[in-house]
């Protein structure tokens, strides 16, 4: 199982990689809130990524059945 630190890391990267407005405005969220925003970014950011790779429907439909 990967480490919840490390996890929660990577989305923040990724959210102030991927998503520079939203990344700014979740500054303003309460501090316990900001690390679940991330992850749930992270988490969709994941989601669209992997199905914008995929062939074709199908294929879409099974790497999204991995996650």
């Amino acid at each position: 199982m990967a480490d919840p630190g490390a996890v929660v890391e990577a989305s923040r990267e990724s959210l102030a990689r991927n998503a520079r407005t939203f990344h700014l405005a979740a500054r303003f969220l309460p501090a316990p809130v900001r690390d679940d925003a991330a992850l749930v970014y992270a988490f969709c950011r994941e989601v669209d990524d992997t199905a914008d790779r995929a062939s074709d429907p199908l294929a879409a439909a099974l790497a999204l059945r991995r996650l």
